[in-house]
């Protein structure tokens, strides 16, 4: 054993909530990325996610320059979840698509975080944590958050997930047996609303984005069920969480580029080994 892995398992009071909150944040939203992406609505998931990091920005703003305390979990859940909304939109409207609609939101907020951290110089690190995941620790108030609400999405989503696919796959004939498709579109994205806005406010707005788009992508190269999907791609955000912050650790790297990177690596390897499997069908 080296001793750049001896000072990693050493130090592991100092990132083992980090690394949970990571691991179960790129869990839930590599899950719930099956809904976003399956739905084409990954700018969504941008979108809150942009949204959930301006309320985190908004509320040291609010602390340190004008004086009101706010809890840092109020704003990203609020604002995130009003973005949320937008993924029972349909994909366009009489006039404006719905993507154009996303574009400007996410473009608004995202000049509103550089504005309000213009006047946050002193909290340069937490501003760079809710844009790009570069914290190396996390709170137990972050990780029991993200207990509480990965328990509450998992159970209901498992309670109703054959509904929520019926819905999602087969909006007409849903609603030819009765069942109210605008209800539990809303329902979909409050969860994946709320659970994006948590994890934003933990990871950060880049690896949040990451989790609920490319593990998922991967896993949809290379298997083709339902069930071996989500499966597959939350073994991927798990790998990705772990390998991600291990690496960026032992390599003084950014933790969510790192993850990010790691996400990367593992989409290229399932497009290279989708088209070799498919070369190999085809020769054979």
């Amino acid at each position: 054993m080296t001793d750049i892995d001896i000072g990693f398992l050493e130090s592991s009071a100092l990132w083992r909530d980090a690394v949970l909150s990571a691991c179960l944040g790129g869990v839930l939203l590599a899950y719930l990325g099956f809904f976003i992406v399956t739905n084409h609505a990954s700018f969504v998931s941008a979108t809150v996610s942009q949204l959930a990091g301006l309320g985190v920005v908004l509320s040291i703003f609010l602390g340190a320059v004008i004086g009101v305390s706010i809890s840092p979990l109020i704003l990203p859940i609020v604002l995130g979840m009003a973005g949320a909304t937008l993924f029972a939109l349909p994909k366009t409207s009489s006039q404006i698509p719905t993507d154009a609609i996303l574009a400007s939101v996410m473009i608004g907020a995202s000049a509103l975080v550089f504005i309000f951290a213009r006047y946050l110089s002193q909290d340069y690190q937490h501003i760079q944590k809710v844009l790009f995941g570069d914290a190396v620790i996390a709170s137990k108030e972050e990780l029991y958050s993200l207990i509480i609400v990965s328990g509450f999405v998992l159970v209901t989503h498992g309670m109703f997930r054959q509904r929520l696919l019926f819905v999602l796959f087969d909006p007409q004939t849903a609603k030819m047996r009765g069942m109210n498709v605008n209800l539990w579109g809303w329902f979909l994205g409050l969860s994946i609303g709320l659970s994006v806005a948590l994890v934003t406010r933990s990871l950060g707005a880049l690896p949040t984005f990451a989790f609920s788009v490319i593990p998922v992508v991967s896993a949809l190269l290379i298997v083709s069920r339902v069930r071996t999907i989500m499966w597959v791609s939350c073994s991927v955000a798990l790998l990705s969480a772990f390998f991600g912050y291990y690496i960026a650790f032992v390599q003084d790297l950014p933790v969510g580029s790192s993850m990010v990177t790691v996400m990367i690596v593992i989409l290229v390897c399932s497009a290279i080994g989708r088209l070799l499997i498919k070369r190999w069908r085809c020769s054979n």
